[in-house]
């Protein structure tokens, strides 16, 4: 259970609002309640999980400071599973300050970072990955990104896990049976069995894991990096595709000295694009530092739009780029289609290419077509579950582990790797989770959450 002291916070952002709402949590919150807050009406016992109406005095001297609306919800019943109550004040700087400073008169607590969503979990509400989800959720700015969110906080990416984690259980029991106990015509038929069983268990991690690095790029942003030499059209694509101009266009070569960042949104998919300056390896100081950031970008970039100049003939800087991305997930693309075509076709042999004009925004529907397939070819609508980096890494490392468990060929060693992979699972759940890793994760949430 979580610690005894009664912590409350104020759960909407200070300010002028019309309601601010503050919690309150833990054993001695209806005692507190009673010292602090007048019902309207008079009540025997303050009733669960209904709005009431009442005042918010200071006992130390009947001071009236607001009238407010209260909700209360018993142990174990709440969000916390604790004792626990939402008081609706009205906004702006000085009445909720003022409340909770009656509330820490009464002895309570100022809540830490994520404490109440904390207390939830070591309260057996919610297991770790879904109090993750309520942070991911509160950081999602897309479609996609809230449902897979709102998935994991019901409990699908968390059922994934515990599946395998039974399955992980059942391939352990039968491994320690046949050291134990089978005879020698039993252990061969059994140890067949438990060899068939991890491969085919090893193949559906396996497949869970390939989806979550996409799944990954889907919450946290797809990295789509516009990348050509310098004047070929990156900044007027860039301005294009977000709908404004934020990046500067001349005529003038190597214009854009950083690289430009803006999340667009396309059916609910968050593409991160980067605005790069042109590779060009030209010898002043600050267009090497330019070339050097624009590397760095592209060996993050999960998706490169790499674009040339339909109206120049190849240069060899061209051919760099080309060779330097083959093994990039990229979409071509031929710019200046308004002007006189001095580029060969054929230069990119099969590979397929677009042809637009970013200045009069020509082709610029195909272009996010194509963006939509990139998506469809690795994101699938019954694939909502979401894994964090956290997630991620425990996965990976009880998968890396389960997998020596093919090779090995005594039985005691299988067993051992069986529990080493399953208590990777459980770290993935909580369940054998410390308390700094649980500290780190709960200090990323609001003081209120």
């Amino acid at each position: 259970m979580a610690e005894e002291k009664t912590i409350y916070a104020l759960a909407t952002p200070p300010g002028k609002s019309a309601i601010a709402v503050i919690r309150v949590s833990g054993s001695k919150t209806i005692p507190l309640l009673k010292k602090i807050f007048r019902p309207q009406k008079e009540y025997q016992k303050l009733p669960a999980r209904k709005i009431i109406k009442g005042e918010i005095i200071d006992f130390e001297n009947q001071e009236l400071i607001d009238e407010v609306t209260l909700a209360v919800y018993y142990s174990p019943n709440s969000y916390t599973g604790e004792d626990m109550a939402e008081i609706f004040c009205h906004g702006g700087f000085y009445l909720p300050q003022r409340i909770c400073e009656v509330l820490k008169k009464g002895g309570a607590f100022l809540a830490e970072p994520g404490e109440f969503t904390k207390r939830r979990f070591l309260n057996g509400k919610i297991d770790l990955v879904q109090a993750e989800a309520l942070l991911s959720l509160i950081s999602a700015q897309t479609e996609k990104q809230a449902k897979m969110a709102l998935s994991q906080l019901k409990g699908e990416t968390s059922l994934i896990i515990k599946n395998f984690s039974e399955e992980l259980k059942e391939l352990l029991v039968l491994t320690e049976y046949l050291i134990e106990f089978a005879d020698e015509e039993e252990s061969e038929k059994l140890g067949r069995d438990i060899k068939e069983k991890i491969i085919s268990l090893k193949e559906r991690m396996e497949k869970i894991f390939r989806k979550t690095n996409f799944q990954k790029e889907i919450f946290e942003g797809i990295r789509t990096v516009i990348l050509g030499r310098a004047n070929v059209g990156k900044s007027s694509l860039f301005n294009q595709l977000i709908g404004k101009e934020r990046a500067i266009v001349t005529e003038i070569p190597g214009t854009t000295r950083d690289v430009i960042e803006a999340m667009i949104d396309i059916d609910g998919f968050p593409f991160i694009l980067c605005d790069t300056a042109g590779i060009d390896f030209t010898k002043t100081l600050i267009d090497e530092l330019s070339v050097k950031k624009t590397k760095e970008y592209l060996e993050k970039a999960n998706l490169i739009l790499l674009i040339f100049d339909i109206s120049e003939p190849p240069q060899e800087i061209d051919y760099d780029l080309l060779s330097i991305t083959k093994e990039k997930e990229r979409i071509i693309i031929l710019n200046k289609k308004d002007l006189v075509h001095k580029f060969p076709l054929d230069f990119f042999k099969k590979e397929p290419y677009l042809i637009i004009s970013a200045k009069y925004g020509e082709g610029i529907e195909e272009l996010i077509k194509k963006l939509k397939e990139y998506v469809k070819n690795y994101y699938s609508d019954t694939d909502t579950f979401l894994f964090l980096p956290r997630q991620i890494d425990c996965l990976e490392r009880s998968l890396e582990t389960f997998k020596r468990t093919i090779d090995i060929p005594y039985w005691e060693g299988v067993a051992e790797e069986l529990k080493t992979a399953l208590n990777y699972l459980k770290e993935l759940l909580g369940e054998t989770t410390t308390e700094e890793i649980l500290d780190r994760i709960f200090s990323q949430f609001c003081v209120g959450k």
